[in-house]
């Protein structure tokens, strides 16, 4: 889970993606983040499986800026509702594990 995150760098445009399963049923989004021009139009790559694509869940909710822009994503990424949204908490993806306490 990346909230209201900044991506940018001098890469050149579109040359990275928001995410790559490197295994079956990947979980990756992008919430409310401000997405630069260095991130691929596609949004999302399949790491060379077509399987992939029906297992991992890429999503993305209000983010903004040039690599932010749906028209080109993958079709197998979703684009939450802001209720699919509240969902992705901090509680909810990290549990009770703090990694302030060691």
């Amino acid at each position: 889970m990346f909230r209201g995150c900044t991506i940018t760098g001098s890469a050149a445009d579109g040359a990275f993606y928001l995410g790559r399963p490197w295994r079956p049923y990947a979980k990756v989004a992008f919430l409310n983040c401000e997405l630069g021009k260095v991130i691929n139009p596609k949004g999302w790559d399949n790491w060379s499986n077509p399987q992939n694509e029906l297992t991992a869940t890429f999503s993305e909710y209000n983010n903004t800026g040039v690599g932010a822009a749906l028209q080109q994503r993958v079709p197998w990424s979703k684009v939450l509702t802001a209720e699919d949204a509240q969902l992705y908490t901090t509680a909810k993806v990290l549990g009770d594990w703090n990694p302030d306490n060691k």
